[in-house]
């Protein structure tokens, strides 16, 4: 066993985190309400391309054909969605900066050494992940028919296939950490116990639809117990049976 480390920079930098992820949460939120009628309505179907929302549906857009399909470029709504989406991509990359720091904080916490150590390792890989995946879409979305420069349908699929894969693991491996690390002088605290629980189910939920069952559901599901247990997060903190402490 390896000793923990100091709790008190770690409380304020995971705080921190935890607030910028949120705050760009809101702000991918609010933009994601600005999609054309015609891409909220093929919202309200599900998606046939493998994704809840447009932007998971562009992630896994396995060809030319499948971009043009969701944001047409001919159409003023096709034009109006790929500018929507490129200013979603553009806010994704400080949003997945604050995502991945709050889990490698979180990881930072745990006591086994090794899982420590593979949970910072898959937090940086999911940031690389996304990265990829994000230069990936904003190729894509730039593009057209005839100038497809930089878009390989490939590695976009592959990079958001990863990420998701990878970040699902990364919140089970939290949510069971949380539960079971001895970092306190008694049993973990209610509210990190509600958290832990709904991070789990969050990324067995998850898994399953990575594993191929292709449910939009299961992702929905997943991402909605991940969001309830971050928004439980600063209970942690302020209420006395979940002050950071030995």
């Amino acid at each position: 066993m390896n000793p923990a480390p100091s709790r008190k920079p770690l409380f304020w930098m995971t705080v921190a985190a935890w607030a910028v992820t949120l705050l760009f949460a809101v702000v991918l939120a609010r933009q994601e309400s600005l999609w054309s009628l015609p891409m909220k309505r093929m919202k309200d179907l599900g998606f046939h391309h493998g994704g809840t929302n447009p932007m998971v549906a562009l992630q896994l857009a396995g060809s030319r054909e499948i971009v043009d399909h969701l944001m047409p470029e001919n159409l003023a709504t096709g034009r109006a969605d790929r500018a929507n989406a490129l200013r979603l991509v553009q806010w994704d990359f400080p949003f997945l900066v604050g995502y991945v720091s709050l889990f490698v904080l979180l990881a930072m916490r745990v006591r086994h050494g090794r899982r420590r150590w593979l949970m910072i390792s898959l937090a940086v890989f999911t940031g690389l992940c996304d990265v990829i995946e994000n230069l990936q879409l904003l190729a894509a979305i730039r593009s057209t028919t005839e100038n497809a420069d930089g878009f390989h349908p490939s590695l976009l699929v592959a990079s958001a296939t990863l990420k998701w894969t990878v970040l699902f693991v990364l919140i089970t491996l939290t949510g069971y950490s949380e539960l079971t690390q001895s970092t306190y002088r008694r049993l973990p605290a209610f509210w990190r116990c509600v958290s832990a629980m709904l991070m789990l189910t969050g990324g067995v939920t998850g898994l399953l639809w990575c594993g191929g069952l292709n449910s939009v559901l299961l992702l929905q599901n997943g991402l909605a117990f991940l969001a309830a247990s971050f928004a439980l997060f600063p209970l942690r903190f302020l209420l006395p049976d979940g002050k950071w402490c030995r």
